[in-house]
């Protein structure tokens, strides 16, 4: 590895091997409470930060980070299980595609001792299709 002390000032006098992690945000001084406001506020993104930068200037008052974040609707909270079936309507048919037809499916299923019919395969098939269909006309 490379020192400062072999090969000059020019070289980093910390450089992070690989057992070497990366600080955590206590760590560094930042709170969760002031990483979670920032991480809004990038979500909000920078036309909604001069508009409160603007609004607060009219006003004749400071711009304020809370009344920023407030005006940010909250998003609920989605149980884990949602995502995964979302992620599998959105990808399934491609999936299944890749794999080949329902029959080459249903043996290649069989071999790894899970057997699904052949006409359940193509059922799911269709009902992916027919969801790719429904999702682009939304």
């Amino acid at each position: 590895m490379a020192t400062q002390a072999d090969h000059g000032a020019g070289i980093q006098a910390s450089v992070r091997s690989s057992d070497t992690r990366p600080a955590t945000l206590p760590e560094i001084g930042i709170s969760r409470q002031r990483a979670s406001e920032m991480k809004k506020m990038a979500e909000a993104g920078e036309p909604a930060i001069r508009e409160e930068v603007k609004r607060a200037t009219s006003e004749g008052r400071r711009p304020s980070r809370n009344r920023l974040l407030n005006r940010i609707p909250a998003i609920a909270a989605r149980p884990p299980e949602f995502t995964q079936f979302a992620l599998w309507l959105r990808t399934g048919a491609d999936l299944l595609a890749r794999i080949g037809p329902a029959a080459t499916l249903a043996a290649r299923l069989t071999e790894h001792g899970m057997a699904i019919p052949t006409n359940h395969i193509s059922g799911v098939g269709d009902f992916l299709r027919a969801m790719e269909v429904v999702h682009e006309e939304a």
